[in-house]
């Protein structure tokens, strides 16, 4: 993560300022605070001003929508700062919310359960993703689904389950190397099965975080051609036409990637967001 358009974010913010203080007894008032503090924490990495005000909100509007949503950051400025305890509490008064949306419980059980995972606790892990999975619709279901299937495939070697899950912990806090090291330790590992093409696959996207495109193409074109199962290919590919697209800016060469992925699985969830980004590439060459 940088900072980029710092100046033009900080008008953004005093705009919500002068909202905040104009309605001090408002509705519009932890929501104007929110706002600020989203911008601190996702566009300007100010942690500590972010928690802070993400802090009035949810003790001063713990009845809002914004009271459950400002603890949900916190627990997430939590882990990025290394205490996952304190984390796990913000979490778990979200998910305790008489008001909530239900998209927003399923985030704060979602992060509960990568705690657990993170822990080593492997089986309450699944019984936190099971709660999540339960709505098909929420945003977190899918990324649920995936760390459940880790976790049944790999809870009887604990060791490099939980190795994996360190390596996971790393790529939440953005420690970018220290993940690609982890996951590469079980990549390179042949008697892990799947579980070496989940941590190959994460290796290829700390690659990418580090911007050393030519080894994670290199990765991503072995898993879509050769992985043991779909879904690795499956998002492979996708993955790869992106890397061709926004990183290499070969056009052509992200279009085969869209297109095989198309011919190859028909079902797959990127099918919508392919047809997108084919569009928009076949527009620009013509």
């Amino acid at each position: 993560p940088i900072i980029i358009h710092e100046q033009d974010y900080l008008t953004v913010i005093n705009a919500y300022d002068q909202l905040a203080k104009e309605f001090p007894d408002n509705a519009i008032y932890p929501q104007a605070i929110f706002s600020m503090a989203k911008i601190y924490k996702d566009n300007l990495l100010d942690y500590k001003t972010a928690d802070s005000l993400f802090s009035i909100v949810s003790k001063n509007h713990s009845a809002s929508n914004y009271g459950t949503l400002s603890n949900i950051e916190r627990g997430k400025i939590a882990i990025a700062s290394g205490k996952i305890n304190e984390a796990k509490i913000f979490f778990d008064k979200a998910a305790a919310s008489a008001n909530f949306l239900p998209n927003d419980i399923a985030e704060a059980n979602y992060f509960l359960a990568r705690i657990e995972f993170w822990n080593g606790n492997f089986e309450n892990s699944l019984k936190l993703f099971k709660n999540v999975t339960k709505d098909l619709s929420a945003d977190f279901t899918n990324d649920a689904l995936e760390l459940s299937s880790i976790i049944s495939i790999g809870k009887r070697d604990s060791l490099n389950l939980f190795k994996y899950a360190q390596a996971d912990l790393y790529s939440f806090q953005n420690k970018f190397k220290d993940a690609a090291n982890a996951f590469k330790t079980l990549a390179d590992n042949p008697n892990l099965f799947i579980l070496n093409e989940f941590a190959n696959f994460k290796f290829a996207e700390m690659l990418l975080a580090e911007n050393d495109l030519p080894i994670a193409i290199k990765i991503l074109e072995v898993l879509s051609d050769s992985s043991k199962t779909a879904i690795f290919a499956d998002k492979s590919l996708f993955l790869l036409a992106q890397c061709y697209q926004f990183g290499i800016k070969d056009g052509q060469k992200a279009i085969q990637n869209y297109q095989k992925l198309l011919e190859k699985f028909p079902n797959s969830l990127y099918f919508d967001r392919v047809r997108d980004c084919l569009k928009e590439l076949q527009t620009k060459n013509g």
